[in-house]
């Protein structure tokens, strides 16, 4: 509203008949603004109640994990005995699981790699054994 007032911009409305040049037309805009934020506020503290609800009844929030504890696994055997990631995908893809996209088993090879380098004998922070 200060931005319109500055720029001396007057808006009417043709639809919900309002007119911001007159004191009426600004109190209603006032009046639906602060309905509209009143919305919001209460979506939000919606939401927010029920996720804690969610959480409390054991239900996970967000987007599975697609590298699943028996997909790491599989996948740093295979890294080890110096498989490439293109032959590591279709045997990713055909574990069960969450569906598995190309482009994260390579980012988890590149990752597993720099690991491998920094840390020579873990997996995920675990002992492992080299099989080479």
């Amino acid at each position: 509203m200060q931005v319109f007032e500055a720029n001396n911009v007057l808006l009417v409305s043709l639809t919900e008949r309002f007119d911001l040049a007159s004191p009426m037309g600004k109190g209603m805009f006032h009046i639906m603004a602060a309905l509209a934020q009143m919305e919001r506020d209460l979506i939000r503290e919606r939401t927010i109640a029920g996720v804690k609800a969610a959480r409390e009844r054991g239900a996970l929030h967000g987007r599975p994990q697609t590298m699943t504890p028996e997909r790491i696994e599989k996948a740093a055997e295979l890294a080890l005995a110096g498989v490439s990631a293109t032959k590591i995908i279709p045997v990713m893809k055909a574990m069960p699981g969450p569906s598995i996209a190309k482009s994260r088993v390579y980012q988890w090879v590149r990752e597993f790699k720099a690991q491998q380098q920094a840390h020579p004998c873990t997996i995920d922070g675990k002992t492992a054994r080299r099989t080479k």
